[in-house]
């Protein structure tokens, strides 16, 4: 019966080592399934704040560009309103002229017209007298012949041509007077477009300004999201560490469990001896005597 109860003890304790054994391995493989997941998660979080600081990059590049153009637009703009503001002057300058002293000109020299004409006609006869001036002598032995070499005769009198120039002009110096009204509308228009460019210049100013703001704002997420992402590799050589810790923690903790089972294999080991012993001892009056009996036998 000991021998019988021997053997079972000595199976419970076979089991209870191969238990520690598979425990072990089974713990490994759990906290190493486990290690893997979070390192995956991990770094699966790195690569989104890479990507993240990449974004944060690629927009702070964008907004220093913007920032320059707009720069380079209020800047533009600004010389474009000063250039305006400058051109009015001129523009009226030029508008005075146009509807001022032009048509003055323009009637003071339709009022000498008349007086042209009459010289005109005069100078246009006394061409026409010396184209005609022609000695036409015969001397007998030979013939006396003298001009002047003038050849004048044009289809439109010189005169008619100075009253036909005079009158080509009628009306001019009271259109040229209307451009005062125009060149004054516009002179008021671009006053106004120097005043609308010169606010947009300094609207761009002001959005530059909060747009130059983002910039540092932008780095330091840059800087936040970095610290994050260390943090997040000082969180992985922990987590390693603490896996490995844990580790060790199965292997004593199985280990030891491994270890409680020798005293059932030792008392089972027992038992089982203990059981042949007195087998032996039962074995061996049976057989002393089976021999007394023999030898009487024999006497």
């Amino acid at each position: 019966m000991k021998r019988i109860i021997g053997i079972i003890i000595i199976l419970v304790a076979i089991v209870g080592v191969l238990i520690g054994i598979a425990g072990t391995y089974i713990g490994f493989s759990f906290v190493d399934s486990i290690g893997a997941g979070i390192a995956s998660s991990l770094n699966l979080t790195q690569d989104s704040l890479d990507t993240v600081i990449e974004t944060l990059e690629l927009t702070k590049t964008t907004i220093s560009q913007s920032n320059d153009a707009l720069a380079t637009v209020e800047t533009t703009a600004g010389s474009a309103a000063t250039t305006i503001s400058d051109t009015r002057p001129l523009l009226e300058q030029i508008g005075t002229v146009a509807s001022n002293d032009v048509p003055n000109s323009i009637e003071a020299f339709q009022g000498t017209v008349p007086n042209l004409a009459e010289v005109a006609g005069a100078i246009d006869q006394t061409l026409r007298a010396l184209s005609a001036f022609k000695v036409d002598q015969d001397l007998g032995f030979t013939t006396f012949t003298f001009d002047l070499g003038i050849d004048y005769d044009p289809e439109v009198p010189f005169d008619e041509s100075m009253t036909a120039l005079g009158d080509s002009l009628n009306g001019l110096p009271e259109n040229l007077r209307t451009l005062d009204t125009y060149i004054a509308v516009t002179s008021d228009n671009l006053a106004t477009i120097s005043q609308n460019v010169n606010q947009i210049a300094e609207d761009l100013a002001v959005i530059n300004g909060s747009i130059a703001e983002v910039i540092p704002l932008l780095d330091d997420y840059i800087d936040i999201v970095q610290q994050i992402k260390d943090g997040m590799a000082n969180v992985q050589t922990a987590v390693d560490a603490q896996l490995g810790n844990v580790k060790l923690g199965i292997l004593v903790v199985f280990i030891w469990f491994g270890l409680t089972q020798l005293a059932p294999l030792y008392l089972g080991i027992e038992l089982v001896r203990g059981g042949r012993d007195e087998s032996d001892k039962k074995d061996e009056p049976e057989m002393s005597a089976g021999a007394d009996e023999r030898e009487e036998k024999e006497e």
